[in-house]
């Protein structure tokens, strides 16, 4: 069997052997009652193994990998992603985090540390990824934690900026923000000058490229609100959708859904100014204040 050290995040694993485990069973002309009956499971079980976020064994992987037909080397591959799943947990699936995480953004986040290209537009404040810990800190004061939890949701963001430093394949970044994100002070002035000034030189790295919506644009594509958008290395992993609301997270991978926001991030990023301008106009808010 493939080692199980190069196939990726469990999550990740998870949402291939789910997306081939449905083509497989859709190529072979059978609905998932159907095939229940025939293996003998519940539909639960199917449920499960096709959309569920725990883990799967590999021989139940294997059990309709013959009954589908599937080829020698994909049952062996599927398989290995079911190991993954079975034996590895992602970090931030641990008590510690867990406490602490959304609904839903644990998943977000298994997929996030795997991906190669982040593409995400935020209307009122830096990304995550961008944050300096001093204006983390100032946002999340605000959500009236227990410090200890705060500590935890800091020591969370700082752990995900690391995607951007990786020695090997760093992930790109690609972020639009609203230009009320450079004018909206969070804490004090020194603070947010210190955030924009440190998303002025994020701007110089290779590896990220930020624009700004003007206000004088009006209407742009995105004033429904923010979103996030992962792409993979693996071409049988279409991108997926990240979402996130007041007390919850969704995670969209459905096709025609992250289609929609595809081609909103599209002319979006073709609304805002360039990537030049926008580290102008970064610099010149940080000298206001």
């Amino acid at each position: 069997m493939a080692g199980s050290h190069d196939l990726g995040s469990p999550t990740l694993c998870r949402l291939k052997l789910r997306l081939e485990l449905r083509a497989l069973r859709e190529e072979a002309g059978m609905t998932a009652a159907e095939v229940a009956r025939t293996v003998k499971w519940s539909t639960a079980k199917m449920t499960r193994l096709e959309t569920g976020e725990g883990w799967v064994q590999p021989t139940d992987v294997e059990a309709l990998c013959r009954l589908y037909g599937a080829s020698a080397e994909q049952t062996e591959m599927l398989s290995s992603y079911a190991l993954v799943t079975k034996t590895h947990r992602d970090e931030w699936k641990s008590k510690e985090y867990q406490e602490v995480i959304l609904p839903g953004f644990s998943a977000y986040l298994g997929l996030e540390g795997a991906a190669t290209h982040v593409r995400t537009y935020e209307s009122e404040f830096v990304p995550g990824l961008l944050q300096t810990e001093a204006y983390m800190r100032e946002l999340l004061r605000h959500t009236r934690r227990p410090k200890d939890e705060i500590d935890r949701q800091v020591e969370i963001r700082l752990k995900r900026q690391a995607i951007l430093k990786r020695e090997v394949d760093p992930a790109r970044l690609s972020v639009v923000l609203n230009e009320a994100v450079l004018k909206r002070v969070v804490g004090s002035p020194g603070l947010m000058r210190e955030q924009l000034e440190y998303l002025a030189d994020g701007a110089t790295t290779a590896n990220i490229k930020l624009q700004v919506v003007p206000f004088r644009a009006g209407f742009h594509p995105a004033m429904i609100g923010s979103f996030t958008v992962l792409s993979f290395d693996d071409p049988k992993v279409g991108p997926i959708v990240h979402i996130g609301a007041l007390g919850s997270a969704t995670v969209i991978d459905d096709r025609e859904r992250v289609r929609i926001y595809e081609e909103t991030w599209s002319d979006l990023t073709g609304t805002a100014e360039s990537h030049d301008r926008s580290s102008r106009m970064i610099k010149q808010a940080a000298k206001e204040l």
